[in-house]
Protein backbone atom coordinates (compact mmCIF):
# COMPACT_ATOMS: atom_id res chain seq x y z
CA UNK A 1 0.00 0.00 0.00
CA UNK A 2 1.50 3.41 -0.77
CA UNK A 3 1.11 6.05 1.27
CA UNK A 4 -2.27 8.01 1.55
CA UNK A 5 -4.37 4.84 -0.11
CA UNK A 6 -7.08 3.72 2.23
CA UNK A 7 -8.31 0.55 3.38
CA UNK A 8 -11.40 -0.10 1.58
CA UNK A 9 -13.99 -0.90 3.77
CA UNK A 10 -16.65 -0.38 0.80
CA UNK A 11 -20.63 -1.04 1.61
CA UNK A 12 -23.42 -2.43 -0.69
CA UNK A 13 -25.26 1.05 -1.68
CA UNK A 14 -25.15 4.31 -2.52
CA UNK A 15 -22.45 5.47 0.13
CA UNK A 16 -19.45 4.98 -1.84
CA UNK A 17 -20.45 6.50 -4.64
CA UNK A 18 -20.33 10.95 -4.68
CA UNK A 19 -22.96 11.39 -7.42
CA UNK A 20 -25.60 10.00 -5.48
CA UNK A 21 -24.67 12.58 -2.49
CA UNK A 22 -24.63 15.46 -5.05
CA UNK A 23 -28.06 14.85 -6.18
CA UNK A 24 -29.45 14.44 -2.59
CA UNK A 25 -27.45 18.41 -1.38
CA UNK A 26 -29.32 19.58 -4.53
CA UNK A 27 -32.51 17.70 -4.18
CA UNK A 28 -33.10 16.45 -6.85
CA UNK A 29 -34.07 12.74 -7.62
CA UNK A 30 -31.87 10.10 -8.93
CA UNK A 31 -33.01 6.88 -9.72
CA UNK A 32 -30.45 5.47 -11.99
CA UNK A 33 -31.76 2.26 -13.83
CA UNK A 34 -28.84 2.33 -16.86
CA UNK A 35 -26.07 0.62 -15.48
CA UNK A 36 -25.91 -2.11 -18.42
CA UNK A 37 -24.82 1.02 -20.32
CA UNK A 38 -22.12 2.22 -17.91
CA UNK A 39 -22.17 2.40 -14.43
CA UNK A 40 -21.28 4.76 -11.75
CA UNK A 41 -17.62 5.09 -9.79
CA UNK A 42 -17.07 5.04 -6.13
CA UNK A 43 -15.16 7.65 -4.58
CA UNK A 44 -11.92 5.22 -4.13
CA UNK A 45 -12.00 5.13 -7.92
CA UNK A 46 -12.23 8.67 -8.37
CA UNK A 47 -9.40 9.24 -5.45
CA UNK A 48 -6.83 6.55 -7.21
CA UNK A 49 -6.96 7.94 -10.29
CA UNK A 50 -6.87 11.53 -9.05
CA UNK A 51 -3.87 10.54 -6.65
CA UNK A 52 -1.95 9.16 -9.53
CA UNK A 53 -1.85 12.45 -11.63
CA UNK A 54 -1.11 14.29 -8.47
CA UNK A 55 1.17 12.51 -6.24
CA UNK A 56 2.90 9.76 -8.97
CA UNK A 57 2.25 10.80 -12.27
CA UNK A 58 4.49 9.10 -14.96
CA UNK A 59 5.06 6.95 -17.80
CA UNK A 60 5.13 2.79 -18.05
CA UNK A 61 7.94 0.68 -19.23
CA UNK A 62 10.22 3.33 -20.64
CA UNK A 63 12.38 5.34 -17.62
CA UNK A 64 14.37 4.37 -15.32
CA UNK A 65 13.76 7.14 -13.21
CA UNK A 66 12.31 6.58 -9.77
CA UNK A 67 8.48 7.76 -10.76
CA UNK A 68 8.37 5.82 -14.18
CA UNK A 69 9.54 2.60 -12.23
CA UNK A 70 6.65 3.40 -9.24
CA UNK A 71 3.84 3.97 -11.98
CA UNK A 72 5.30 0.57 -14.09
CA UNK A 73 4.81 -1.48 -10.78
CA UNK A 74 1.42 -0.31 -9.63
CA UNK A 75 0.50 -0.86 -13.64
CA UNK A 76 2.03 -4.16 -13.40
CA UNK A 77 0.15 -4.93 -10.18
CA UNK A 78 -3.40 -4.53 -11.93
CA UNK A 79 -2.50 -7.19 -14.38
CA UNK A 80 -2.08 -9.17 -11.23
CA UNK A 81 -4.96 -8.10 -9.92
CA UNK A 82 -7.02 -8.85 -13.23
CA UNK A 83 -5.59 -12.24 -13.57
CA UNK A 84 -6.32 -13.32 -9.98
CA UNK A 85 -9.91 -11.61 -10.49
CA UNK A 86 -10.71 -13.89 -13.61
CA UNK A 87 -8.64 -16.75 -12.17
CA UNK A 88 -6.57 -16.19 -15.44
CA UNK A 89 -3.39 -18.89 -15.07
CA UNK A 90 -0.94 -16.56 -16.11
CA UNK A 91 -0.65 -12.73 -15.64
CA UNK A 92 0.34 -12.75 -19.77
CA UNK A 93 -3.00 -13.66 -20.53
CA UNK A 94 -4.34 -10.19 -19.54
CA UNK A 95 -4.13 -7.54 -22.16
CA UNK A 96 -5.59 -4.00 -21.83
CA UNK A 97 -7.79 -2.70 -24.59
CA UNK A 98 -9.61 0.81 -24.87
CA UNK A 99 -12.72 -1.87 -23.46
CA UNK A 100 -14.64 -4.43 -24.89
CA UNK A 101 -15.30 -3.21 -28.22
CA UNK A 102 -11.86 -2.33 -29.15
CA UNK A 103 -10.87 -5.76 -27.32
CA UNK A 104 -13.43 -7.72 -29.81
CA UNK A 105 -12.05 -5.93 -33.14
CA UNK A 106 -8.51 -6.13 -32.15
CA UNK A 107 -9.06 -10.01 -31.44
CA UNK A 108 -11.25 -10.41 -34.93
CA UNK A 109 -8.63 -8.83 -37.08
CA UNK A 110 -5.97 -10.66 -34.95
CA UNK A 111 -7.90 -13.71 -35.30
CA UNK A 112 -8.92 -13.27 -39.11
CA UNK A 113 -5.35 -12.66 -40.36
CA UNK A 114 -3.95 -15.51 -38.77
CA UNK A 115 -4.04 -19.24 -39.60
CA UNK A 116 -6.34 -20.32 -36.88
CA UNK A 117 -9.46 -18.71 -38.92
CA UNK A 118 -8.44 -20.97 -41.90
CA UNK A 119 -10.98 -23.43 -40.52
CA UNK A 120 -14.50 -21.64 -41.41
CA UNK A 121 -16.58 -19.00 -40.25
CA UNK A 122 -16.69 -17.21 -36.88
CA UNK A 123 -19.99 -17.94 -35.30
CA UNK A 124 -21.76 -15.45 -33.54
CA UNK A 125 -25.64 -15.19 -32.58
CA UNK A 126 -28.28 -13.30 -34.43
CA UNK A 127 -29.03 -11.30 -31.61
CA UNK A 128 -25.39 -10.02 -30.50
CA UNK A 129 -24.47 -6.09 -29.42
CA UNK A 130 -22.82 -4.62 -32.78
CA UNK A 131 -19.55 -4.87 -30.97
CA UNK A 132 -19.78 -8.51 -31.28
CA UNK A 133 -21.55 -8.74 -34.83
CA UNK A 134 -19.43 -5.86 -36.54
CA UNK A 135 -16.38 -6.61 -35.34
CA UNK A 136 -16.17 -10.07 -36.64
CA UNK A 137 -17.76 -8.92 -39.96
CA UNK A 138 -15.26 -6.50 -40.32
CA UNK A 139 -11.74 -8.66 -39.31
CA UNK A 140 -13.44 -11.36 -41.81
CA UNK A 141 -13.73 -9.05 -44.98
CA UNK A 142 -10.65 -7.69 -44.50
CA UNK A 143 -9.83 -11.93 -46.08
CA UNK A 144 -12.59 -12.72 -47.57
CA UNK A 145 -13.81 -14.92 -44.53
CA UNK A 146 -17.32 -15.45 -43.26
CA UNK A 147 -19.28 -14.98 -40.44
CA UNK A 148 -22.37 -17.04 -39.20
CA UNK A 149 -25.45 -16.52 -37.27
CA UNK A 150 -27.18 -19.12 -34.55
CA UNK A 151 -30.64 -18.84 -33.74
CA UNK A 152 -31.93 -18.27 -30.33
CA UNK A 153 -35.20 -19.26 -28.84
CA UNK A 154 -37.70 -16.88 -27.72
CA UNK A 155 -36.12 -16.06 -24.63
CA UNK A 156 -32.70 -15.03 -26.03
CA UNK A 157 -31.28 -18.59 -25.19
CA UNK A 158 -28.58 -19.88 -28.40
CA UNK A 159 -30.79 -22.82 -29.65
CA UNK A 160 -27.62 -25.59 -29.09
CA UNK A 161 -29.20 -27.99 -32.33
CA UNK A 162 -28.35 -24.83 -34.56
CA UNK A 163 -24.66 -24.32 -32.93
CA UNK A 164 -23.79 -28.15 -33.23
CA UNK A 165 -25.16 -27.71 -36.99
CA UNK A 166 -22.88 -24.54 -37.41
CA UNK A 167 -19.26 -26.66 -35.25
CA UNK A 168 -19.91 -29.67 -37.64
CA UNK A 169 -19.98 -27.46 -41.04
CA UNK A 170 -16.24 -26.17 -39.88
CA UNK A 171 -17.25 -22.77 -37.61
CA UNK A 172 -13.61 -21.66 -36.52
CA UNK A 173 -14.51 -19.79 -33.72
CA UNK A 174 -17.52 -18.82 -31.80
CA UNK A 175 -18.46 -15.85 -30.22
CA UNK A 176 -20.95 -15.18 -27.96
CA UNK A 177 -22.34 -12.63 -25.42
CA UNK A 178 -22.64 -14.20 -21.83
CA UNK A 179 -25.51 -12.38 -20.72
CA UNK A 180 -27.33 -10.51 -23.46
CA UNK A 181 -27.39 -6.83 -22.91
CA UNK A 182 -31.74 -6.29 -24.73
CA UNK A 183 -33.02 -10.12 -23.11
CA UNK A 184 -30.76 -10.73 -20.18
CA UNK A 185 -30.36 -14.00 -21.17
CA UNK A 186 -27.54 -16.14 -19.44
CA UNK A 187 -26.24 -18.34 -21.79
CA UNK A 188 -25.48 -22.34 -20.78
CA UNK A 189 -21.64 -22.06 -21.53
CA UNK A 190 -21.39 -25.72 -19.99
CA UNK A 191 -23.34 -27.27 -23.00
CA UNK A 192 -21.78 -24.26 -25.15
CA UNK A 193 -18.24 -25.43 -24.41
CA UNK A 194 -18.64 -28.85 -24.72
CA UNK A 195 -19.56 -28.40 -28.14
CA UNK A 196 -16.92 -26.14 -28.76
CA UNK A 197 -14.41 -28.78 -27.64
CA UNK A 198 -16.07 -31.81 -29.22
CA UNK A 199 -15.67 -30.30 -33.00
CA UNK A 200 -12.11 -28.90 -32.12
CA UNK A 201 -13.17 -24.85 -32.37
CA UNK A 202 -13.06 -21.77 -30.00
CA UNK A 203 -14.65 -19.55 -27.56
CA UNK A 204 -14.43 -16.13 -27.35
CA UNK A 205 -17.14 -15.03 -24.10
CA UNK A 206 -18.23 -11.24 -24.12
CA UNK A 207 -18.01 -10.32 -21.32
CA UNK A 208 -19.54 -7.10 -20.87
CA UNK A 209 -22.73 -7.45 -19.30
CA UNK A 210 -21.24 -10.27 -16.67
CA UNK A 211 -18.54 -9.01 -15.35
CA UNK A 212 -20.11 -6.74 -12.61
CA UNK A 213 -22.66 -9.07 -11.63
CA UNK A 214 -21.00 -12.36 -11.19
CA UNK A 215 -18.14 -14.01 -10.63
CA UNK A 216 -16.29 -15.59 -13.93
CA UNK A 217 -13.83 -18.12 -13.94
CA UNK A 218 -11.98 -18.53 -17.23
CA UNK A 219 -10.27 -21.80 -16.41
CA UNK A 220 -13.09 -23.22 -15.04
CA UNK A 221 -15.34 -22.49 -17.67
CA UNK A 222 -12.52 -22.90 -20.46
CA UNK A 223 -13.23 -20.32 -22.62
CA UNK A 224 -10.52 -19.04 -24.47
CA UNK A 225 -11.03 -15.44 -25.34
CA UNK A 226 -12.53 -13.00 -23.23
CA UNK A 227 -13.24 -9.43 -23.25
CA UNK A 228 -14.53 -6.55 -21.05
CA UNK A 229 -15.09 -3.10 -20.63
CA UNK A 230 -13.91 -1.12 -17.10
CA UNK A 231 -16.87 1.05 -17.36
CA UNK A 232 -19.66 -1.29 -16.80
CA UNK A 233 -17.96 -2.78 -13.59
CA UNK A 234 -17.33 0.35 -11.73
CA UNK A 235 -14.22 1.99 -13.01
CA UNK A 236 -13.60 4.68 -15.59
CA UNK A 237 -13.78 4.86 -19.55
CA UNK A 238 -11.61 4.37 -22.43
CA UNK A 239 -9.85 0.99 -20.64
CA UNK A 240 -10.95 -2.87 -20.69
CA UNK A 241 -9.11 -6.05 -20.79
CA UNK A 242 -9.15 -9.06 -23.17
CA UNK A 243 -8.32 -12.36 -22.00
CA UNK A 244 -6.69 -15.15 -24.07
CA UNK A 245 -4.67 -18.27 -23.35
CA UNK A 246 -1.54 -17.87 -23.64
CA UNK A 247 -0.91 -20.40 -25.90
CA UNK A 248 -3.15 -18.61 -28.28
CA UNK A 249 -1.83 -15.23 -27.77
CA UNK A 250 1.59 -16.56 -28.26
CA UNK A 251 0.08 -17.30 -32.30
CA UNK A 252 -2.38 -14.15 -32.86
CA UNK A 253 -0.23 -11.39 -35.00
CA UNK A 254 -0.18 -7.77 -33.26
CA UNK A 255 -2.95 -5.48 -35.41
CA UNK A 256 -1.55 -2.43 -34.14
CA UNK A 257 2.34 -0.92 -34.63
CA UNK A 258 4.34 1.35 -31.65
CA UNK A 259 6.25 2.07 -28.82
CA UNK A 260 6.75 -0.58 -26.37
CA UNK A 261 5.42 -3.30 -28.57
CA UNK A 262 8.87 -4.07 -30.63
CA UNK A 263 11.33 -6.07 -29.06
CA UNK A 264 13.62 -5.83 -32.15
CA UNK A 265 12.94 -3.39 -35.00
CA UNK A 266 13.78 -4.85 -38.92
CA UNK A 267 11.95 -3.43 -41.76
CA UNK A 268 10.98 -7.25 -42.96
CA UNK A 269 11.41 -9.20 -40.30
CA UNK A 270 10.80 -7.29 -37.10
CA UNK A 271 10.69 -9.13 -33.59
CA UNK A 272 8.21 -8.20 -31.24
CA UNK A 273 7.63 -8.57 -27.34
CA UNK A 274 5.62 -11.54 -26.15
CA UNK A 275 2.35 -11.20 -25.35
CA UNK A 276 0.72 -8.97 -23.71
CA UNK A 277 3.01 -6.14 -24.79
CA UNK A 278 2.70 -6.86 -28.43
CA UNK A 279 -0.40 -6.19 -28.22
CA UNK A 280 -0.28 -2.66 -26.18
CA UNK A 281 1.58 -0.41 -28.58
CA UNK A 282 1.85 3.03 -27.76
CA UNK A 283 1.67 5.02 -24.80
CA UNK A 284 -1.38 3.07 -22.48
CA UNK A 285 -4.58 4.79 -20.80
CA UNK A 286 -2.31 4.39 -17.53
CA UNK A 287 -4.47 6.46 -15.22
CA UNK A 288 -7.58 4.44 -16.58
CA UNK A 289 -5.91 1.37 -16.01
CA UNK A 290 -4.69 2.72 -12.45
CA UNK A 291 -8.53 3.18 -11.70
CA UNK A 292 -9.71 -0.10 -13.43
CA UNK A 293 -7.28 -2.13 -11.12
CA UNK A 294 -9.07 0.18 -7.75
CA UNK A 295 -12.45 -0.79 -9.24
CA UNK A 296 -11.36 -4.80 -9.52
CA UNK A 297 -10.16 -4.31 -6.27
CA UNK A 298 -13.93 -2.35 -4.91
CA UNK A 299 -15.68 -5.80 -5.90
CA UNK A 300 -13.58 -8.32 -4.63
CA UNK A 301 -14.15 -6.71 -1.31
CA UNK A 302 -17.55 -6.35 -1.49
CA UNK A 303 -18.14 -9.97 -3.05
CA UNK A 304 -19.35 -10.85 -6.44
CA UNK A 305 -21.88 -13.65 -4.46
CA UNK A 306 -23.41 -10.93 -2.17
CA UNK A 307 -24.16 -8.47 -5.30
CA UNK A 308 -25.56 -11.07 -7.28
CA UNK A 309 -27.74 -11.92 -4.88
CA UNK A 310 -29.03 -8.33 -4.36
CA UNK A 311 -28.93 -7.34 -7.58
CA UNK A 312 -31.19 -10.89 -8.71
CA UNK A 313 -33.77 -9.95 -5.42
CA UNK A 314 -34.73 -6.69 -7.21
CA UNK A 315 -34.77 -7.92 -10.82
CA UNK A 316 -36.89 -10.33 -10.09
CA UNK A 317 -39.16 -7.98 -8.17
CA UNK A 318 -39.03 -5.47 -10.96
CA UNK A 319 -40.09 -8.55 -13.69
CA UNK A 320 -43.20 -9.75 -11.99
CA UNK A 321 -44.39 -6.63 -11.76
CA UNK A 322 -43.98 -5.96 -15.18
CA UNK A 323 -45.30 -9.39 -16.08
CA UNK A 324 -48.28 -8.16 -14.80
CA UNK A 325 -49.28 -4.87 -16.52
CA UNK A 326 -51.46 -5.70 -19.01
CA UNK A 327 -49.94 -4.07 -22.59
CA UNK A 328 -46.79 -4.76 -21.42
CA UNK A 329 -44.00 -7.70 -22.67
CA UNK A 330 -41.09 -8.73 -21.21
CA UNK A 331 -38.30 -9.51 -23.61
CA UNK A 332 -36.17 -12.88 -22.12
CA UNK A 333 -36.47 -15.05 -19.74
CA UNK A 334 -39.74 -15.60 -17.49
CA UNK A 335 -40.37 -15.12 -13.83
CA UNK A 336 -38.20 -18.06 -11.77
CA UNK A 337 -35.67 -17.77 -14.71
CA UNK A 338 -32.04 -16.87 -13.96
CA UNK A 339 -31.33 -13.48 -16.06
CA UNK A 340 -28.86 -10.68 -16.36
CA UNK A 341 -29.44 -7.99 -13.93
CA UNK A 342 -31.66 -5.97 -16.38
CA UNK A 343 -35.40 -6.26 -17.79
CA UNK A 344 -36.03 -4.98 -21.31
CA UNK A 345 -40.04 -4.46 -22.50
CA UNK A 346 -42.10 -3.17 -24.81
CA UNK A 347 -45.65 -1.84 -24.51
CA UNK A 348 -48.81 -1.57 -27.10
CA UNK A 349 -49.77 1.62 -26.62
CA UNK A 350 -46.21 3.91 -25.67
CA UNK A 351 -43.57 4.36 -27.41
CA UNK A 352 -40.41 3.39 -25.55
CA UNK A 353 -39.04 7.25 -26.28
CA UNK A 354 -41.93 8.83 -24.52
CA UNK A 355 -42.15 6.88 -21.74
CA UNK A 356 -38.06 7.32 -21.10
CA UNK A 357 -38.22 10.69 -21.40
CA UNK A 358 -41.29 11.59 -19.06
CA UNK A 359 -39.39 8.95 -16.60
CA UNK A 360 -35.95 11.14 -16.98
CA UNK A 361 -38.17 14.09 -15.88
CA UNK A 362 -39.10 12.51 -12.71
CA UNK A 363 -35.51 11.66 -12.01
CA UNK A 364 -35.29 8.04 -12.73
CA UNK A 365 -32.95 7.20 -15.86
CA UNK A 366 -33.55 4.04 -18.47
CA UNK A 367 -32.47 3.49 -21.54
CA UNK A 368 -34.63 3.11 -24.66
CA UNK A 369 -34.00 2.65 -28.60
CA UNK A 370 -32.43 -0.20 -30.01
CA UNK A 371 -29.89 -0.54 -27.62
CA UNK A 372 -26.91 -0.85 -30.13
CA UNK A 373 -28.48 -4.50 -31.12
CA UNK A 374 -30.43 -3.88 -34.25
CA UNK A 375 -29.96 -7.91 -35.06
CA UNK A 376 -32.25 -8.87 -31.80
CA UNK A 377 -34.63 -5.81 -32.41
CA UNK A 378 -35.22 -7.52 -35.69
CA UNK A 379 -35.04 -11.15 -33.75
CA UNK A 380 -37.93 -9.86 -31.85
CA UNK A 381 -40.29 -8.09 -34.53
CA UNK A 382 -39.75 -4.34 -32.85
CA UNK A 383 -37.92 -0.79 -33.39
CA UNK A 384 -36.88 0.19 -29.92
CA UNK A 385 -37.20 -0.99 -26.30
CA UNK A 386 -36.79 0.61 -22.81
CA UNK A 387 -34.55 -1.06 -20.81
CA UNK A 388 -33.90 -1.28 -17.03
CA UNK A 389 -30.86 -2.27 -15.59
CA UNK A 390 -29.43 -2.54 -12.18
CA UNK A 391 -25.99 -2.01 -10.50
CA UNK A 392 -25.05 -2.56 -6.71
CA UNK A 393 -26.46 0.96 -5.30
CA UNK A 394 -29.64 0.35 -6.85
CA UNK A 395 -32.53 -0.50 -3.52
CA UNK A 396 -35.76 -1.32 -2.63
CA UNK A 397 -37.27 2.33 -2.50
CA UNK A 398 -35.31 2.67 -6.58
CA UNK A 399 -37.33 -0.05 -7.49
CA UNK A 400 -40.66 0.93 -5.48
CA UNK A 401 -39.81 4.94 -6.61
CA UNK A 402 -39.40 3.05 -11.02
CA UNK A 403 -42.67 0.77 -10.68
CA UNK A 404 -45.12 3.23 -8.86
CA UNK A 405 -43.95 6.35 -11.59
CA UNK A 406 -44.09 3.82 -14.36
CA UNK A 407 -47.74 2.29 -13.60
CA UNK A 408 -48.23 5.84 -13.51
CA UNK A 409 -46.94 7.00 -16.68
CA UNK A 410 -48.24 4.47 -18.72
CA UNK A 411 -51.75 4.98 -17.17
CA UNK A 412 -51.46 8.59 -18.59
CA UNK A 413 -49.83 7.78 -22.00
CA UNK A 414 -52.56 4.75 -23.03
Amino acid sequence: MRDGEKVLQPSLGKADFPIFHQREEQSSSCVYLDSAATTHKPSCVIEEMSRFYSCYYGTVYRGIYQASSSVTEAYSRVRDRVKDFINAEFSEEVVFTGGCTAGLNQLAIAFNDSFLSKKGPVVVSEVEHHANVLSWELGAKRVGHSVAKVQVDEQGIIRLDHLESLLRQGAALVSIAHVSNVSGAIQPLAEIVSLVRRYDSLLCLDAAQSIAHQSIDVRMIDVDFMTFSSHKMYGPTGVGVLYGKRSLLEILPPVFGGGDMVDVYASEDTLFQPAPLKFEAGTPPIAEVIGMGKAVEYLGALGLKKISEKESLLTQRILETLLAIPGVTVVGPGKGVPRGSLISITMDKVHPMDMGALLDARGISVRTGHLCAQPAMRRWGVPQMLRVSLGLYNDDEDIETFLRTFEELLAFLS
